[in-house]
């Protein structure tokens, strides 16, 4: 599963942007809001400037859908837009 994709990912490098929004929106998406929270926690523990919006910027992704879906997992999660 992507969960424990996004787990390895932080075994091998705890500070990765994207590991941790993976296993956020993972975690959202796998209606585990309690450990989505605990992540965007230590998002904001580890990139204090995060927002949304900034992060979306920097994605690869063409379709509008995915990174609506992304957003709006991050935000159910607790980031700051």
């Amino acid at each position: 599963s992507s969960i424990c994709v996004a787990n390895e990912c932080l075994r091998i490098d705890p500070e990765n942007l994207d590991g941790h929004v993976l296993l956020c929106t993972d975690y959202i998406l796998s209606s585990s809001p309690h450990e989505a929270h605990g992540v965007a926690q230590q998002i904001l523990r580890i990139h204090p400037s995060f927002k949304i919006s900034e992060y979306l910027e920097t994605q690869p992704y063409k379709d509008s859908k995915t990174l609506e879906s992304i957003a709006r997992a991050l935000r159910e999660a607790g980031l700051p837009e």
